[in-house]
């Protein structure tokens, strides 16, 4: 899933433009946030410059934040996130 400032015009208008040119569009769920509300619930918010910003988070089925990165940038380490998501996953205590 991932989550946007854009409204749901928007993201329709985006789609079916990647759709026109040939781009194979999104295959998760967007969940649209013009007002910002569940970025600012999950830490992910610049107060100062009143602006969402990149979260990245693992999250378990008991809705348990495993990882996270939050940054103005979007996260790229992807490889390097393995082994750090790896060991919070090992963190947590498993109940059967």
């Amino acid at each position: 899933m991932t989550i946007g400032t854009d409204n749901t015009s928007e993201v329709k208008a985006s789609h079916q433009m990647a759709l026109e040119n040939g781009i194979d569009p999104l295959h998760f769920d967007v969940l649209c946030d013009p007002s910002g509300d569940t970025f600012k619930r999950w830490s992910a918010w610049d107060q100062f410059k009143d602006v969402a910003m990149h979260g990245t988070f693992l999250v378990d089925p008991k809705g348990r934040i495993l990882w996270q990165d939050i940054s103005s940038l979007p996260f790229m380490e992807t490889e390097a996130a393995a082994g750090s998501v790896a060991l919070s996953v090992a963190r947590v205590p498993h109940r059967p």
